[in-house]
């Protein structure tokens, strides 16, 4: 009887957790990562949280299209490697610990030249303290974020999905 009560309250959780938001569908790598969208102002912003540091993750929209402005906030100590795809485009980041940051892209397997301040793919990584005030430290001593906003033409096609993967520290 215990078995069956475990089983329906856990069910119920994940139909609570798939409810609190409708628009998108997430996979996980790891069981203990989350996500959680948020919108305001036309900004979606997924918040993701990772114990690890090292995750990857899927988002899909069940929408007929991805909001105007996206935006996602990796919770973590340090960012020194971070992927994205979203049909045939590919996205590269890291901060290192000499406070260099660096973007760049790939479609069809070729990097994107000319990749400055004026192309549309352009973005910055944000970095933010623990009390969420812009930081100018790479590596944090406490947890705190980093934000990527994804450039509209991110998603050129309108792909159902992307996935990333983000690391904080390479192990040596």
């Amino acid at each position: 009887m215990l078995r069956i009560t475990l089983a329906m309250l856990l069910n119920l959780a994940a139909v609570a957790h798939a409810a609190d938001d409708p628009a998108f569908k997430y996979t996980l790598k790891k069981k203990d990562d989350t996500i959680a969208a948020t919108t305001k102002d036309g900004t979606t912003i997924f918040a993701v949280t990772c114990p690890t540091g090292i995750g990857d993750a899927t988002i899909t929209r069940t929408g007929d299209a991805w909001p105007k402005a996206v935006v996602l906030r990796l919770n973590l100590r340090a960012l020194e490697g971070f992927n994205a795809a979203a049909g045939k485009l590919k996205m590269h980041a890291f901060v290192n610990t000499s406070s260099m940051k660096s973007v760049s892209f790939t479609k069809d397997g070729k990097e994107i030249q000319g990749y400055d301040a004026k192309h549309p793919l352009w973005t910055e990584i944000k970095i933010f303290n623990a009390d969420g005030k812009p930081s100018d430290t790479t590596h944090l001593n406490k947890v705190g974020y980093f934000e990527i906003a994804l450039p509209k033409d991110f998603f050129e096609g309108n792909p159902e999905s992307f996935r990333f993967n983000w690391i904080d520290y390479y192990r040596r």
